[in-house]
């Protein structure tokens, strides 16, 4: 969530890609795309908000009405082994819900991380929001005291001026021969001289 009460926009990305046409082709090492913008919500989500969605959380053990119910052995047979191919069939359904829900939720949750690398990057620009206070509103027959409206001003879009993009920072570990500061054997770290 941001601190104005909306969930990051979800950012997609894929690398290394080609598209070919009959007289030219064209690469790209990186594509980002905007797959969800954001949003306000009352309540940061959660998994649960993710993996529930579309599967039932409680069992119905209604008896089937009496009329319904089988007649005789063959019918008995029948019904059972309908069951079975169902629960067989539902089960295979859930499970295949669940993944794709969680596959949804992985991808929210590294599109809005992306988002954030981006943003502290300068090459997405922060989503903007406007907010109004009025002490006093209502009517004659309503009274709201303490009345705020957030609204959005400026949803995130990507700036394709390079020359605004801050460098990402690189966190791999340079090795002791490279660099001169760190004299060998003592163990302690020295600043460069310039």
């Amino acid at each position: 969530m941001n601190r104005n009460g909306t969930t990051a926009p979800v950012i997609v990305q894929a690398q290394h890609l080609a598209a070919f046409a009959p007289d030219q082709v064209r690469f790209a090492s990186h594509v980002y795309r905007i797959e969800r913008e954001e949003r306000f919500v009352s309540l940061p989500p959660t998994w649960r908000d993710y993996l529930f969605v579309g599967l039932v959380t409680r069992a119905d053990d209604s008896i089937p009405a009496f009329s319904s119910r089988p007649l005789d052995g063959q019918e008995l047979t029948l019904c059972q082994d309908s069951v079975r191919a169902g629960w067989v069939e539902g089960t295979k359904q859930a499970d295949a819900i669940l993944e794709a829900n969680f596959n949804r939720l992985t991808r929210d949750y590294t599109g809005m991380i992306l988002y954030t690398a981006l943003l502290r990057q300068g090459m997405i620009s922060a989503t903007r929001v406007a907010e109004s206070s009025l002490t006093v509103t209502g009517d004659g027959r309503q009274l709201i005291l303490g009345d705020s409206l957030r609204r959005l001003t400026g949803r995130a879009a990507f700036d394709i001026d390079h020359r605004n993009w801050l460098p990402a920072l690189s966190y791999a570990p340079v090795s002791a021969a490279a660099s001169p500061a760190a004299q060998p054997g003592d163990g302690k770290y020295r600043p460069a001289k310039r």
